[in-house]
């Protein structure tokens, strides 16, 4: 994928402490679709420490798309974490399911 502007992944970082939770939602599946590794750490932190189950699982699904071995501990400890929204879950094993189908991602 061509390396994207760094201003636009930027703010999309930004947007993903935004107070609305279908804001956050939304930064996090597009800065999957970018695949920019920077993305990484803020994404494990919304799927870490978000309080809403969606942007939470969208975090996940990103975290898959752009497949970082730091990506894959988060992924595996949130599925391994007891008390997880199902909807994490369910995001965390697809996310993890679409890293096991393309074991040539960093």
């Amino acid at each position: 994928m061509p390396q994207a502007d760094l201003s636009y992944v930027d703010k999309l970082i930004a947007a993903l402490g935004h107070v609305e939770p279908l804001t956050r939602q939304r930064a996090a599946y597009l800065l999957g679709l970018i695949g920019e590794t920077c993305a990484v750490p803020p994404l494990i932190e919304v799927l870490a420490t978000d309080e809403d189950p969606y942007p939470r699982a969208e975090a996940a699904l990103a975290l898959g798309a752009i497949g970082t071995p730091s990506a894959r501990a988060a992924l595996e400890e949130v599925s391994a974490r007891a008390g997880q929204s199902v909807i994490v879950k369910r995001a965390a094993a697809r996310a993890l399911l679409q890293m096991s189908k393309h074991p040539c991602t960093p």
